[in-house]
């Protein structure tokens, strides 16, 4: 018999609560070992189901008192379980209170309430509030609250919760607080913190006049490190006025960062509880990568102030409806801050490296999942980034006007409601009047379209015709209907001049893409023109083209889409290692001369874009390799990927030592495009002279390394250099560790990079670190800086005989025992055995085996296991 916690969940059997909680009052005794919580809720109602149960959620409480209008209850009146209090019969309208016993002390798991270096602090979503007290743990359900709190004043100076700050007081040697968040929410976006934190102030004044205090807290040592993420809150809050129209609605916005958390960070309505990871910074301990990662992820939380809090999903399946909706904000906050075009092309890496590979995998699922067991394990790629892709085709379909219209209508119908992904499209449908009906099956079928485009042109006539077939994959195994996607198209004759489309100087045009074949015709064309198709990634789709190498080398310079411009280069450079993988053993591959001049041109174009060129420069990822095959070799594909890195080497020495000369000239530190630009192509250009294995650029490593002024100019040598066994290896691994020891992220990152090491024996050394005193598996952060690097290494994680796979499914299961969602998340390298080969997929396939046989296996692993050999 299953328990609730592996009981599968069906969007299907989706019902409204039987009960809502108009108000809830919670009160915190807080003690690390015997916190007790004391919660008041006007509970009423709502179906026509008089003699329905209450059902509460609540794991590993203490039931203390239990009372229905003051009345004690007898054991006979009530239920507990594992994992839920039921009241058998309550009136109609009545005050549920009850008093439960935790021990924040022993919660490893870091859900609900625990400690985090002698801090408590809570995380609440998805479902961490029944770790708290009994209550309907679930989105729909939305209460205002009001929260007391009380600790010993010594060591808790701080206490803070949702809301506004009403009134505090002391007594004795404890001191107590009390908030008010007016707003209704789901107790998901409930939170507290309290310890002795220092407190950064800032301000912003809103469009409409009022002044919001601002308050960052952290421990005492980082308070220097704040002053970023302060001026990424106050432009966050800026561009949402400007970008949106909505202001801020409390009078205090508060961010916390904490040493250990789950996530990246945590949206509770006025209280963001962030990984420090995504809050401190300065130039010497964070890279440009950091800095901007920050403004992203404060951006992010700051923007579910409105898409996620007021309002918020009706469920679990609709996470996206919040999720993908902010990240797409997110991403367009990044790209006017800083660089459109790499920042589109970042989450285009970000989406082929994970999501593609996850909608390819045995743990697929739509966009809307219909069904989980865990719903941990549905925080995925899927959901926020092809998510917000799906927010960004609805843009580009109705325009950026009526996509505003469209979001003013959401909120104007919406404000304080759970809904879901439905009432989103309705509202952007009925706004604009785009029928948006097919989309919608972007929301309900998985797996990634394929798309092939083909020219037939008539010399004679001067004509076009293009060919566009979709292939729309399978949900579950069953044939996807065609989805309905936006394609950017723009033309170029063979000298690389755009083409006019309408004879009007139209230079693109959006094309609805609804069925499965397509056949455009273009008219007055003199010669067979290039295709810049999809321009921007317009749709989340793996496309190919007849597009002759030559002519996608042409592209990469002559393209005016920096996107394209990229794309181009990267299709050009998967279809060429892609032929050197397939290729038999002792078939010499054909030497890629026309790639290696390609690339001499861009490194030699000084009209483009640093940035741009740094990032064309990247070769598509192993992980994006192995998803254009049907059986993935994983050493062969590396060992084609790094030896193309080194022939691209060869052909460019002289303009990657140019280039690298070039960007080396920089004065203070900065985080503008150009700066970080220019940062980025220097390691870039060191990374492929490295590859060369010349003393020279050794001794230049260590040059940079000893003169860096900047996180980023350390982080470039200490990368690329850990794949090489020379003495200045040793030196600069040895040196990065004594001057940053005391530094936690820095660290993290020292762990990462050394984990990443394809040197020969690396996983042996690798297994070392693992013995390191700083390392520590009860960290977040650290568990993912060495083991989450050691799966991404292909050289050591699928070691030939096995002993990666065997290494890392042993400290997942170990983790999992202290940290279920964190063993998950880790656990998603195994779920891709079959696309192995097959001597190589049976050695991954025992591990997993091994892991399944495990006594108390998480709910989340027990998913994510059981998908991966549900079809053997």
């Amino acid at each position: 018999m299953k328990s609730d916690q592996n009981r599968r969940k069906y969007l299907s059997e989706y019902q409204s609560p039987e009960f809502t909680i108009k108000s809830t009052n919670l009160a915190f005794e807080l003690d690390e070992t015997q916190t007790r919580v004391l919660s008041k809720l006007q509970i009423s109602r709502q179906t026509d189901s008089l003699d329905a149960p209450l059902v509460l959620d609540g794991i590993g409480l203490t039931l203390l008192n239990l009372n229905i209008d003051g009345t004690s209850l007898h054991s006979g009146q009530y239920g507990v379980t594992e994992y839920q209090l039921t009241i058998f019969e309550v009136p109609d309208e009545f005050e549920f209170s009850c008093e439960v016993e935790i021990n924040p002390a022993a919660n490893t798991r870091l859900e609900g309430l625990y400690l985090s270096s002698g801090n408590f602090c809570t995380q609440c979503e998805a479902e961490g509030f029944r770790f708290i007290t009994y209550y309907i743990d679930r989105p729909d359900v939305m209460s205002v609250f009001e929260t007391r709190i009380s600790a010993p004043k010594a060591g808790f100076p701080i206490m803070l919760s949702n809301g506004n700050r009403i009134r505090s007081g002391e007594s004795g040697n404890r001191h107590w607080v009390e908030w008010s968040d007016p707003y209704p929410k789901p107790c998901y976006l409930f939170a507290l913190v309290a310890g002795d934190l220092a407190r950064i102030d800032g301000e912003f004044i809103t469009a409409s006049g009022k002044a919001v205090a601002l308050q960052f807290f952290t421990e005492h040592h980082n308070r220097q490190k704040c002053a970023h993420a302060m001026r990424s809150l106050q432009k966050a809050m800026k561009w949402d006025e400007d970008t949106f129209g909505l202001e801020y609605d409390l009078d205090l916005f508060m961010v916390v960062a904490i040493d250990d958390f789950n996530m990246g960070a945590m949206e509770n309505k006025g209280l963001n509880v962030f990984n420090t990871k995504y809050v401190l910074a300065n130039p010497q301990t964070a890279t440009d990568n950091d800095y901007l990662a920050i403004e992203a992820v404060i951006g992010h939380e700051y923007f579910h102030n409105w898409t996620g809090n007021r309002v918020t999903c009706r469920d679990w399946f609709q996470i996206s409806l919040k999720e993908g909706l902010t990240v797409f904000r997110d991403q367009e906050f990044s790209s006017d801050m800083a660089s459109r075009s790499i920042q589109r092309i970042n989450d285009v890496r970000m989406l082929r490296n994970h999501q593609f590979p996850e909608d390819a995998g045995p743990m697929s699922h739509p966009v809307r999942p219909a069904s989980y067991q865990e719903i941990n394990n549905f925080y995925t790629a899927t959901v926020y980034n092809k998510g917000a892709e799906l927010v960004r085709m609805i843009h580009t379909l109705l325009g950026k006007d009526n996509f505003r219209k469209g979001m003013d209508l959401y909120f104007q119908r919406h404000d304080g409601q759970a809904v879901t992904t439905d009432d989103f499209r309705l509202a952007m449908q009925d706004a604009s009047g785009v029928n948006l009906d097919q989309f919608q099956l972007w929301y309900q079928q998985s797996g990634t379209p394929r798309i092939e485009i083909s020219r037939d042109f008539d010399q004679a006539e001067k004509t076009l015709y293009l060919e566009i077939k979709q292939d729309p994959g399978t949900t579950l195994g069953k044939a996807n209907q065609p989805f309905h996607m936006p394609m950017r198209l723009a033309l170029f004759d063979q000298q690389g001049k755009a083409i006019d489309l309408d004879g009007q100087g139209l230079l693109e045009q959006i094309v609805d893409i609804k069925d499965q074949n397509h056949r455009f015709k273009f008219e007055g064309i003199d010669q067979e023109p290039l295709v810049s198709a999809f321009r921007g990634f317009s749709a989340p789709i793996i496309t190919s083209s007849d597009l002759r190498d030559e002519e996608l080398a042409s592209l990469m310079s002559c393209d005016t889409d920096p996107f394209n411009r990229w794309e181009a280069g990267q299709q050009y450079a998967t279809r060429v290692m892609l032929g050197r993988i397939v290729s038999k053993d002792g078939q010499k591959p054909v030497h890629p001369r026309e790639m290696l001049e390609a690339y001499r041109v861009i490194l030699d174009d000084d009209k483009m874009d640093y940035a741009l060129v740094a990032e064309m420069m990247i070769l598509p990822s192993e992980k994006y390799l192995g998803e254009m095959l049907d059986s993935v070799d994983v050493h062969k594909i590396r060992l084609v990927r790094e030896g193309t890195r080194g022939l691209i080497a060869e052909a460019t020495e002289d303009l990657l030592l140019k280039r690298y000369e070039e960007c080396s000239e920089q004065g203070e530190y900065r985080v503008t495009p150009e700066d970080t630009g220019k940062r980025s192509l220097k390691n870039v250009c060191l990374a492929f002279l490295l590859m060369l294995e010349k003393t020279k650029y050794f001794d230049l490593c260590l040059q940079q390394f000893n003169n860096a002024g900047n996180m980023t100019d350390q982080i470039g040598c200490l990368l690329p250099i850990v794949h090489f066994q020379n003495p200045v290896r040793e030196e600069i691994v040895r040196r990065y560790y004594e001057q940053w020891q005391k530094t936690a992220l820095v660290v993290d990152k020292w762990f990462s990079a050394q984990a990443s090491s394809y040197a020969k024996d690396s996983l042996a050394h690798i297994k070392t670190l693992f013995d390191h005193p700083d390392y520590s598996i009860y960290n977040p952060n650290r568990a993912r800086s060495l083991l989450g690097s050691l799966i991404a290494n292909s050289s050591a994680f699928h070691e030939p005989g096995g002993a990666g796979y065997e290494f890392v499914a042993g400290k997942i299961i170990e983790i999992d025992a202290i940290n279920p969602q964190v063993a998950a998340r880790m656990a998603n390298a195994f779920l891709h055995w079959r696309k192995l080969l097959p001597s190589q997929g049976q050695l991954m396939k025992q591990q997993i085996e091994i892991i399944i046989s495990t006594p108390n296996l998480s709910s989340g692993l027990n998913e994510l296991m059981t998908a991966s050999l549900s079809t053997d």
